[in-house]
């Protein structure tokens, strides 16, 4: 009896542990969209199919955590956790290796600026979180060379410089993977606006200029 009981709850905390982990990855595979420029429906789509051949086989395998040979339970399972698994390991492992030092730079133009509100989490009690003070997130979605937009995280400081129809220059190029990736931090503008504005005096009116 006390082995069963111990498996169980190994097998809770087990689950507990996948649950996030898959998190970070499907977060992390999130963030990739923005920076890997590949058609992503072909490339989910292949992923799919993968997941879905390989669950045929594999999701037997999924008894031991489950603690059930069930068919319509484990292979769903198996289809969510290898596709996330998939993505993460194909689109990370293509990004983070590559030195982006080394990557060309590309002109783009800002084609729209973005604020978005997010909310901070605020713990209640021990096991109670709620939605917090808000705050701010800014974006520039930009336009490529080869016609795709993308949006890219910036800081307040480069959000409030720049205007839609600003040329920039981003990194753009191969990743470890052969997959074209773009180097977001790489954002920089070719004529920023100051926000100041002049304050001269008309040498022939003497008003002040805004």
């Amino acid at each position: 009896m006390a082995k069963t009981n111990a498996k169980i709850v190994m097998r809770w905390i087990a689950l507990g542990m996948g649950v996030s982990i898959l998190f970070l990855l499907a977060g992390g595979v999130a963030g990739m969209i923005e920076t890997t420029l590949i058609d992503f429906r072909i490339f989910f789509g292949i992923v799919a199919v993968v997941a879905a051949a390989t669950g045929t086989v594999l999701h037997r395998a999924w008894g031991r955590l489950t603690g059930t040979s069930k068919f319509y339970i484990n292979y769903p399972i198996h289809l969510v956790v290898s596709a996330i698994v998939l993505s993460a390991a194909v689109l990370m492992g293509n990004y983070y290796p590559t030195d982006f030092s080394s990557l060309p730079e590309e002109k783009v133009i800002i084609d729209q600026r973005l604020r978005k509100t997010r909310y901070k989490t605020r713990r209640v009690s021990r096991r109670v979180y709620t939605r917090g003070a808000p705050y701010q997130v800014y974006y520039l979605k930009v336009a490529l060379p080869d016609g795709k937009h993308k949006q890219i995280y910036v800081k307040k400081a480069l959000y409030d410089k720049a205007r839609q129809g600003d040329t920039a220059t981003v990194r753009v190029g191969r990743g470890r993977l052969s997959f074209p990736v773009m180097d977001p931090n790489s954002l920089k503008l070719l004529h920023p606006h100051t926000g100041k504005k002049n304050t001269g005096r008309c040498k022939f009116f003497g008003t002040t200029r805004k």
